[in-house]
């Protein structure tokens, strides 16, 4: 006996961040963003080589908000910011 089932699956997937901004203060790093819809948090990944491993940047995970602040060190960073919904 053959079974079908079928299955919908409906999520608020979120968008992708757009317009990211970065602004440097000294020592001082300023990433802003445009909201993604449907995102209810982000995180934001880096790493020195544009083709390495990116990690998160943040080290704190994710977050609200579309801006961060951080203080850095690298004479080259690369970033990208990612969308999550919970």
């Amino acid at each position: 006996m053959l079974r079908y089932w079928r299955l919908t699956v409906t999520a608020n997937v979120p968008g992708i961040p757009q317009k990211i901004a970065v602004a440097v203060d000294g020592t001082n790093l300023n990433l802003s963003w445009d909201a993604a819809a449907n995102a209810t948090s982000y995180k934001i990944m880096a790493c020195e080589d544009p083709y390495g491993t990116f990690s998160d940047f943040s080290s704190s995970g994710t977050f609200s908000g579309t801006s961060r602040s951080y203080t850095y060190s690298a004479a080259k960073m690369f970033y990208y910011v990612v969308a999550a919904s919970q």
